[in-house]
């Protein structure tokens, strides 16, 4: 309920500030991240982690270990492999349906709906 709230409330006031002027809205969606940027930095920290110096030339190394780590405890174990395939198929499914729902919907309702957001059939 809190989250279906805020986005109301996000949607109404950046519409109301989008009607006094366009860049308002971003300009406030960027200060926002910002606080909420300094708040995460100063508030959350990772319990066990360490951090440590990498020069810039062993980096490629540094990278090539992360990568067959990645692939040795998720790719070649079956279980994660099946895991992996199934979200990136749900990921791939999911980006094609947010961008392409609006034509279908318009041809459902049967009329042309400019409250539709993203129709270009305006």
């Amino acid at each position: 309920m809190i989250s279906a709230a805020a986005m109301l409330i996000g949607s109404v006031s950046g519409g109301i500030m989008g009607s006094w002027s366009l860049a308002l809205p971003y300009l406030m969606r960027a200060v926002l991240l910002v606080i909420v940027f300094i708040v995460a930095y100063a508030t959350m920290h990772e319990i066990g982690f360490t951090p440590r110096s990498i020069p810039l030339r062993r980096l490629p190394a540094e990278m090539n270990g992360v990568a067959k780590a990645n692939m040795g405890y998720g790719w070649r174990q079956p279980s994660v492999r099946l895991v992996i395939i199934a979200s990136s198929i749900q990921a791939i499914t999911f980006a094609w349906d947010f961008y392409a729902w609006q034509p279908y919907f318009l041809e459902l309702l049967g009329q042309d709906a400019p409250w539709v957001v993203g129709s270009s059939r305006l």
